[in-house]
């Protein structure tokens, strides 16, 4: 793998927020970076659950927007829901009132290949890394 392109080229992009893809589905969530695995809140009426028992491979498509380039980075890998009770940085803090796991889902993603695409290194510029 690329000493630059890991999971935690997303945390430098600066954005807490990202579209996750299953099958043709896709949902705004809200992610962190923990090593090399990649935690999304997904919230329940979502039926992601349902989604996850015929379709294990997800990607998640991170997007940052600077003057006048684009940089998105997708993560494809394996996602599988957990049971994980720290949601620091995944749910908005006006759910303060509710218990996360109640309404989100923590879905885990191991990523198989990672692809970066940063118009700041030139129109085009791709790397990938397969895991």
């Amino acid at each position: 793998m690329s000493d630059i392109l890991t999971p935690q080229i997303i945390e430098t992009m600066g954005t807490r927020y990202a579209v996750l893809g299953i099958g043709c589905y896709s949902l705004l969530v809200r992610f962190r970076v923990r090593g090399l695995i990649v935690e999304c809140s997904v919230p329940t009426w979502s039926g992601l659950s349902d989604l996850l028992e015929n379709i294990e491979e997800v990607t998640l498509v991170v997007i940052k927007n600077s003057d006048t380039d684009l940089s998105w980075v997708f993560v494809r890998g394996t996602g599988r829901i957990i049971e994980n009770q720290e949601w620091e940085a995944l749910v908005p803090s006006e759910h303060g009132l509710v218990e996360p796991e109640d309404i989100y889902y923590l879905l885990s993603i191991e990523p198989k290949r990672i692809e970066l695409f940063d118009e700041q290194r030139g129109w085009g510029f791709r790397e990938t890394a397969d895991l």
